[in-house]
């Protein structure tokens, strides 16, 4: 074995979601991503590179790049590499039409997996990941082989309830209720779905009787894609005979999924947008020409070189976009806690082919989950944006000057600018009166326990940019 391509454990970082994979593993090593496969799983894996599906998948930008590499580490019998993804998100980051585009890449994945003779196992949303405004399909480990004389999906079931159910109360506007659904590691049971969609049951004290009800049903649906193993495991020897019997006859309900007209079902449906608190800010820019304000913060971020700019309360992402393309920094990531918003950023991005990535985010009290990096770890910048939004948060919200500012700085890696407004919440006619304390000299005194200032350049009439170097970067 080359010593040169063997990988010392001691410098590999496993991916915190890459746990229960009974393929192998997926670690981090020198800046790249690899998975380590198991020597019970190493002839399956090779299988899908040989016979063209990886190809194929990759060709049509549904997974990222792999390859098989000659890496070894111990442990595992061979080391696949992946394509980096520049940014990831969680489902509960996304917007609507995130989530509807990453329904419909797991459906096209598994149509062209059929065709290869094979069919993904899972498919749960934790196994997306987006490149710009398109979604990928990251767990290599999950195709496997079509068994003979089914007619099914394996994960079809999971696919409802991790994608289909979400969107369904999504559409009709409980964005809150749907993003936390997508929060949790288990997805929604039937009975909590079908509880939700009809308060009637609730009001009858069904519960109970429909969760057997829809335990029987499903249970008898789910025979349609259930291999023998599974079957014999979990039945009587009679009850397994019968389900064999019953599979062989066309009588089941979902033997027969159309996944191309299901993919363009979900395409084309269409959610009630019910607005939020902050829904009036957000036609402020209805047009790609950028203010002179915005005009001017572009040309200060390209005097800094950033490799990677994060928005914070981005808004509809029109700052973002131009600041891809001229080209003012190589990526971009546009956040906004409004959902509406960044939907509307997304759907804008892949209309155009561009590579803005976008995520729902309340920078200061960010959604998060026991498993997983939370979002400094992953939307942290080279220089981060927060533009017209210190007023709302520490008016407004009455949140500390000091938990804002520290929220900026843990994002931020070499840069900051931020914008003040003295006279706080004006529309540019009038102002309501502002408190004693908040005023220049404060802001800028608590600018500066998180801050090197660097540059202060008034905007605008109520906008005062402050630009400052993260405290953990200076040499002086």
């Amino acid at each position: 074995m080359n010593a040169a391509s063997t990988i010392d454990p001691r410098e590999a970082t496993y991916s915190p979601l890459s746990l229960v994979d009974d393929s192998g593993r997926v670690f981090f090593w020198r800046g790249r991503v690899l998975r380590g496969v198991t020597a019970a799983a190493e002839a399956e894996m090779r299988a899908r590179f040989e016979c063209g599906l990886v190809a194929e998948l990759a060709r049509r930008k549904l997974i990222p790049r792999a390859e098989l590499t000659d890496l070894h580490l111990e442990g595992f019998a061979l080391v696949v590499e992946h394509e980096a993804m520049p940014v990831v998100t969680f489902p509960y980051e996304w917007s609507y039409g995130m989530l509807r585009d990453a329904a419909a890449c797991v459906l096209e994945v598994n149509e062209i997996a059929n065709r290869f003779g094979w069919e993904l196992k899972d498919c749960h949303a934790f196994n997306i990941l987006f490149d710009g405004p398109s979604p990928r399909y990251v767990d290599l480990g999950s195709p496997v082989r079509r068994l003979a004389g089914l007619r099914g999906w394996t994960a079809y079931e999971e696919f409802v309830r991790s994608y289909d159910y979400p969107l369904r109360i999504w559409r009709h506007g409980d964005g809150f209720i749907a993003r936390r659904l997508l929060a949790v590691s288990d997805v929604q049971p039937h009975e909590s779905f079908l509880l939700y969609q009809h308060p009637l049951l609730r009001r009858m004290g069904g519960a109970a009787l429909l969760a057997r009800w829809l335990h029987a049903w499903y249970g008898f649906r789910n025979l349609s894609g259930a291999p023998e193993e599974k079957i014999v495991r979990r039945l009587s020897s009679r009850e397994a005979r019968f389900a064999r019997w019953l599979q062989r006859l066309p009588w089941l309900p979902a033997q027969s999924i159309n996944l191309a007209r299901l993919r363009r079902e979900v395409l084309a449906r269409q959610r009630r947008c019910l607005g939020s608190q902050w829904s009036s800010y957000q036609a402020e820019y209805p047009t790609d020409k950028p203010s002179a304000r915005f005009r001017r913060v572009i040309d200060l971020v390209r005097e800094f070189h950033p490799a990677s700019v994060l928005e914070l309360a981005g808004n509809q992402g029109w700052l973002s976009q131009r600041l891809l393309d001229e080209g003012a920094t190589g990526r971009v990531v546009c956040t906004d806690a409004d959902e509406e918003a960044i939907d509307i950023a997304y759907d804008r991005a892949g209309a155009r082919g561009s590579m803005v990535h976008t995520a729902v985010l309340d920078f200061i009290f960010p959604m998060a989950t026991p498993f997983g990096t939370g979002p400094v770890e992953r939307l942290g910048a080279d220089l981060v944006l927060a533009l017209a939004v210190s007023h709302h948060i520490l008016i407004t919200q009455h949140i500390p000057v000091d938990r804002f500012l520290s929220s900026v700085a843990a994002y931020a890696r070499r840069q900051a600018f931020v914008e003040f407004m003295p006279l706080g919440l004006w529309d540019g006619h009038t102002a309501p009166p502002v408190p004693s304390w908040y005023n220049l000299d404060w802001f800028r005194a608590n600018f500066a326990r998180h801050f090197r200032l660097l540059r202060e350049e008034k905007l605008e009439e109520n906008r005062i940019l402050l630009i400052g170097e993260v405290q953990s970067q200076r040499t002086d």
